[in-house]
């Protein structure tokens, strides 16, 4: 099946996943859009591995990476057992907070990668239009139309630094919000 919206490929791994509460289908999505890898999601599992994890997650935590059919089928059985429903790609206007969650990682992880980016906020514009448009990204991607500021009024730079600041903004409150 092709993916209609071609996310963006941005391998975040198990640095950019460990301080957040992904759910088992959070974890799926994220392992179909490339974002992070079957090992990245048995580091993950291990980390939150406790004396009342299941059968389950116990026999997870004792796959290696290249088990590869058997990870996807424990994966699907533990996501089976979630009371929320498949995570699919997103839809404008989409309000599931288990893509915000996704959306602040890759927001983070390009921000603090953004010396390896030719254009930090192309990226911000692609991230912005695969998750659907969300209004809280809307204030740093460029072109929109800003509330309240004249940008003809600043300079090219001065215009950068404010969607920079923007961005710097979004991810310290969404941290709050994702890394409790």
């Amino acid at each position: 099946e092709v993916n209609a919206m071609m996310l963006g490929t941005y391998y975040i791994g198990y640095e950019g996943i460990r301080k957040s509460a992904l759910t088992w289908q959070g974890l799926r999505w994220g392992l179909a859009q490339g974002y992070i890898s079957r090992a990245d999601i048995l580091r993950y599992a291990s980390d939150r591995l406790k004396e009342d994890s299941s059968d389950l997650e116990y026999e997870l935590y004792q796959c290696k990476p290249e088990h590869t059919y058997r990870i996807d089928g424990i994966l699907a059985e533990l996501a089976r057992h979630e009371d929320s429903l498949e995570l699919t790609d997103p839809e404008p206007g989409s309000t599931d907070p288990r893509h915000a969650l996704w959306l602040y990682l890759l927001l983070k992880h390009v921000y603090e990668h953004r010396k390896n980016f030719d254009d930090p906020l192309g990226e911000v514009e692609i991230l912005h239009a695969d998750f659907g448009y969300p209004e809280d990204v809307t204030p740093f991607v460029r072109h929109m139309p800003a509330t309240d500021y004249d940008p003809s009024t600043y300079t090219r730079q001065e215009n950068i630094d404010r969607l920079y600041a923007l961005w710097e903004a979004y991810l310290r409150e969404a941290k709050t919000r994702f890394e409790g």
